[in-house]
């Protein structure tokens, strides 16, 4: 005998997870309406109440956080430029275009012999011209690849005459530069004193290492990558 029309649906309705509203409690803003000036306002709230010596501390941490529009570019910038030591100037009676016009066919010489075909955006001579002093050269390309390109093929110089006391590194901000020079002096000493000035010792990704190393600390550097 079929079960009434009342107690069939009572049956059918048993196997329905109750609807339960939502609690209010339970509600979170979706992480694409939230900001962080929402965020940061609700975190100074509760410190307000709970800690008020502990909000100047945040608003610290918040200006040290802001990130800085001229680092930015700066740091970009550094990524596609190098620097060139060794590059000899124009007399001093040379007139400032012909002395920019030197500069610039000096960097095209060496952009050549190392098979980098590109056009710099910049190339300035860094500090003011000094008797006697050597300045260094900034060059700056339009991307990266060609200036990782030309640091690479940097070595090439060394078997050119002309070139034999040029030398090319990244640009580096004062701190970089700052240990950079210790390990390039860390590397003097051990050759002065392991190998009697003989260059063993280089620097290469920031380390002291002997330079017949370099291709395979590139081979592993590949393979992790």
């Amino acid at each position: 005998m079929p079960a009434p029309k009342k107690q069939r649906e009572q049956t059918r309705g048993s196997n329905v997870e109750p609807q339960v509203p939502n609690s209010p409690s339970l509600q979170l803003p979706d992480k694409q309406s939230r900001t962080c000036e929402e965020v940061l306002g609700r975190l100074k709230s509760i410190l307000f109440e709970k800690a008020p010596e502990a909000i100047p501390v945040l608003n610290e941490l918040i200006d040290l956080l802001k990130p800085c529009p001229k680092a930015i570019v700066d740091a970009e910038k550094r990524e596609r430029s190098i620097v060139i030591a060794g590059l000899v100037e124009a007399d001093a009676e040379t007139k400032p275009s012909q002395r920019l016009i030197h500069t610039e066919a000096l960097v095209t010489d060496v952009l050549d012999t190392l098979k980098v075909e590109s056009r710099p955006e910049e190339i300035y001579r860094i500090g003011k011209p000094e008797a006697g002093k050597t300045r260094l050269v900034k060059v700056v390309f339009s991307t990266q690849q060609p200036c990782l390109l030309t640091l690479r093929r940097a070595r090439w110089l060394r078997g050119q005459k002309q070139f034999k006391s040029v030398y090319i590194r990244k640009s580096m901000t004062p701190e970089q530069r700052l240990k950079y020079m210790q390990l390039r002096r860390e590397a003097y000493e051990r050759n002065q004193r392991e190998h009697n000035g003989e260059k063993v010792y280089v620097v290469h990704n920031e380390m002291v290492v002997e330079a017949c190393e370099i291709p395979f600390l590139r081979g592993s550097t590949t393979s992790q990558n």
